[in-house]
């Protein structure tokens, strides 16, 4: 089987993979309360979500790591989260997608597990235009919702 997640490639793996793929699956979650699941549901779903779509076209894509901390400067006050703000949020993705773009990267599909997440990541779209960069924010639960009505 074609290895599509980029954290269990070896360099070799990885440098082949970046040859002959240009899409790469950027999941974005948080860590914060949802109710009565785990407070680490958003980094959960959203990598599950990332696994399913890489598993459908491995040759095409390359899943990067998850970035488990987003945009969650309201949940300081609620057990176990962690606050993050939006400008190291949107510094850290900007700093991993230049990384990525390259190795040849043209395509990022922002893959956001958490409703924070947004206006950074599309901050991050915007700029890598520039670079000749196509990417999309998607939001997996809303594109879920809009696909099962």
């Amino acid at each position: 089987m074609t290895k599509f997640l980029l954290d269990h490639m070896t360099a070799k793996e990885a440098q082949e993979a970046f040859e002959k793929r240009t899409f790469a699956i950027f999941p974005i979650g948080a860590v914060h309360k949802h109710g009565d699941v785990p407070i680490g549901i958003d980094n959960q779903s959203v990598v599950e979500v990332a696994k399913r779509i890489g598993e459908r076209i491995p040759d095409k894509v390359i899943v990067l790591p998850l970035l488990p901390y987003g945009v969650s400067s309201h949940i300081d006050i609620l057990p176990g989260g962690i606050t993050t703000s939006y400008n190291p949020v949107r510094d850290m993705v900007r700093d991993i997608c230049m990384s990525i773009i390259k190795h040849g990267i043209t395509h990022i599909l922002f893959l956001s597990g958490h409703g924070g997440n947004p206006p950074a990541l599309v901050d991050v779209a915007q700029s890598l235009h520039s670079y000749g960069v196509l990417s999309a924010v998607v939001q997996w639960y809303v594109l879920i919702r809009e696909i099962k009505g």
